[in-house]
C-alpha cells in the first residue's frame, strides 16, 4: 500500500498521522496571541448610538464584546479563557433575572445608581467597585440614577464552552438536571459579593511608596480567589522617574489576563511591541509573553488585572516567572 493509499484508508476509519500533522515530530505551540488593546477615546462615543439604536426593550442585555481579532479565535472570545464585555444601563432600565454555569466578574466603569441583584442581595455599583456573580447565582441589573451607567463584565464562557458545559435560564427556576450538571450552586447570599474600590484604591496608594504595589481580591471567608475559575488584582505604579525609583521586572504567566486601567496613564512593554495605555482603556495581557507595566506622567497609575490563574492553579498548569528589568 502507498503512502496516499495509507493515507485514504486511515481517513476512513477517523485515523490521522500525527507525523505529518506535525510535520515531522511534536512541536512546540505556536507564539502566543499578540497584545489587544480597546481605547476609551474610541468606544465612549459609540455607546450613545448603541443606546439609540438599540433599546432595552429589543435585548435582554445591551452589550459590547471586546473581540480578539485574531484570526486562531475560533469564537468571538477576548482572550483564550476569557471573554469580556461592555454593558450600559439608562436610567430606569432594567435587565431581567438570569443564570450561567460560567462565572463573572463586573467592575463598573462610568456613572453612578447602577445595581446588580445577586441570589436576591442587592450591591451598589460605584466606578472601580467589583461585583462577584458565581456559576449558577441569580442576577439581574438595575438603574436608579440619572445618567448611564456602564460597566465591564469579565467572564470564563470560552472554558466552560470548550468544555461543553454552558448551562443557560431565564428568570428564577432550578431544573434539577441542570442544577446537578453545573455542580455546586451558591444558595442565599454570597460571603462576600462586592469589593469597595474606595477601600482598595487607599490601600494600594499606601502600600506603593516603593513605586509599586498589588492589592489582591481575596474573600475573607474562604481566604482565596472568590471565584473558582477567575481573580482579580489591583496594581499601582508610582512614576518612576520622579520617584527615583528601580527599574522593576518583568513578569510572564502560563495564565491568560485582561487589564482595565482604573487610573493614571502608563505603558506595558511586551519586548516587540509597546502598548500605551489611559483611563478605561482595555488591553490583554496574553499567556507566556515577558512584559512590564510602567507609569507616564507625573500621576500614579493603577490596573484592575483579571486572569485565569485560579483554573489553572487548581488544574496544575499555573507557571509564573520574573526577572529584573534593565533600567532604561
Amino acid at each position: 500500500m502507498d503512502t496516499d493509499a495509507l493515507r485514504k484508508s486511515l481517513a476512513d476509519l477517523n485515523l490521522e498521522p500525527l507525523w505529518e500533522r506535525t510535520e515531522g515530530g511534536l512541536r512546540p505551540a505556536p507564539a502566543p496571541d499578540a497584545p489587544q488593546i480597546w481605547r476609551w477615546a474610541d468606544i465612549e462615543p459609540l455607546i450613545g448610538e448603541t443606546i439609540s439604536a438599540v433599546p432595552m426593550e429589543m435585548v435582554e442585555r445591551r452589550v459590547l464584546t471586546l473581540k480578539n481579532p485574531d484570526p486562531r479565535r475560533r469564537y468571538t472570545t477576548t482572550t483564550r479563557s476569557i471573554n469580556c464585555g461592555l454593558q450600559i444601563l439608562m436610567p430606569g432600565e432594567t435587565a431581567p433575572p438570569h443564570r450561567h454555569s460560567p462565572n463573572a466578574l463586573r467592575v463598573a466603569l462610568a456613572g453612578e445608581g447602577g445595581r446588580t441583584t445577586v441570589n436576591g442581595e442587592t450591591y451598589e455599583m460605584k466606578r472601580g467597585d467589583v461585583i462577584l456573580t458565581p456559576s449558577w447565582t441569580s442576577h439581574a441589573h438595575s438603574h436608579a440614577g440619572s445618567e448611564r451607567v456602564v460597566w465591564i463584565d469579565f467572564l470564563d464562557v470560552p472554558l466552560y464552552r470548550d468544555l461543553e458545559l454552558i448551562f443557560f435560564e431565564v428568570g428564577g427556576r432550578e431544573p434539577e438536571a441542570a442544577v446537578a450538571a453545573v455542580g455546586r450552586a451558591h444558595q442565599g447570599p454570597l460571603p462576600t459579593g462586592r469589593f469597595p474600590w474606595a477601600d482598595v484604591r487607599t490601600a494600594l496608594l499606601d502600600a506603593a511608596a516603593d513605586g509599586e504595589a498589588v492589592h489582591e481580591y481575596v474573600d475573607p471567608v474562604i481566604g482565596d480567589a472568590a471565584l473558582a475559575t477567575l481573580d482579580c488584582r489591583a496594581r499601582c505604579f508610582l512614576p518612576r522617574n520622579s520617584h527615583g525609583n528601580p527599574p522593576g521586572h518583568e513578569r510572564r504567566s502560563s495564565a491568560n489576563s485582561v487589564c482595565l486601567v482604573l487610573e493614571g496613564e502608563g505603558e506595558t512593554d511586551f519586548g516587540d511591541t509597546v502598548v500605551r495605555w489611559r483611563a478605561n482603556d482595555i488591553f490583554t495581557v496574553p499567556h507566556w509573553r515577558w512584559h512590564a507595566h510602567r507609569a507616564a506622567g507625573d500621576a500614579a497609575a493603577i490596573l484592575m488585572e483579571v486572569s485565569d490563574r485560579p483554573a489553572l492553579r487548581r488544574l496544575g498548569m499555573l507557571s509564573e516567572t520574573e526577572r529584573a528589568r534593565s533600567a532604561p
